[in-house]
This record gives C-alpha cells, structure tokens and sequence, in this order.
C-alpha cells in the first residue's frame, strides 16, 4: 500500500505536542508567540519528523521542528551543498 504526503503527515502529526494548539501561534510575527511556539516544539516528541516534513515539502512559512522559516532555509542550502 502506497502512503500520500497526507497520510504520511498525519501520522506523526497525531503525536506533535502542538496537536492540540491553535495553528496560527506557529505562523505569528509576534515574537512572543514564536518564542511560546518554539517552547512547544522543545519537547515534541515527533520534532524531527515535523522539521523533515517542512523540509521535504518546502515549507516556506511558520516554524516547524522547532525551526523559524530562516532557519530551514539555512538547514535545507547546508544539506544542499553537502549532498
């Protein structure tokens, strides 16, 4: 059986700590929120599952994993140069 991207995010996504927790904090300018949100992914047990995600789709807003859209942009050109 052949898994989507959807069916594949929604499985770890059922365990992110933020399961429970309005969307909008992780795609907020506010830095308050951001630094709430990125409390948050601290102890996400499914942390590196999410910032894979972000990274294979491309994710271009919010933070996921515990990184700000920066940050991934930065990780992704990092993985792109030693590939």
């Amino acid at each position: 059986m052949t898994t989507s991207p959807l069916t594949e995010a929604v499985g770890w996504q059922d365990d992110a700590a933020c399961a429970d927790t309005e969307p909008g904090r992780f795609f907020s300018s506010d830095e308050h929120t951001q630094r709430e949100a990125l409390n948050l992914c601290r102890g996400c047990p499914v942390r590196e599952s999410c910032l894979e995600h972000a990274l294979r789709h491309g994710e271009r807003y919010g933070i996921w994993g515990g990184l700000r859209e920066h940050e991934r942009a930065q990780l992704a050109r990092k993985r792109r140069r030693a590939a």
